[in-house]
């Protein structure tokens, strides 16, 4: 699973994943799915 910690502006903060941060994963953070995931990666600072 992925997770996503946006900013007050709603732009991406951060990124977590499960598979490498375990149970590490802030409470604050809300689970993103797989697709969502890679349009941040494509689109770097341009998605809320």
């Amino acid at each position: 699973m992925k997770f996503a910690v946006f900013d007050n502006n709603g732009f991406l903060a951060a990124f977590y994943s499960s598979d490498i941060h375990g149970n590490n994963i802030p409470t604050e953070a809300i689970q993103i799915r797989d697709e969502q995931w890679q349009e941040f990666i494509d689109n770097n600072g341009l998605r809320k």
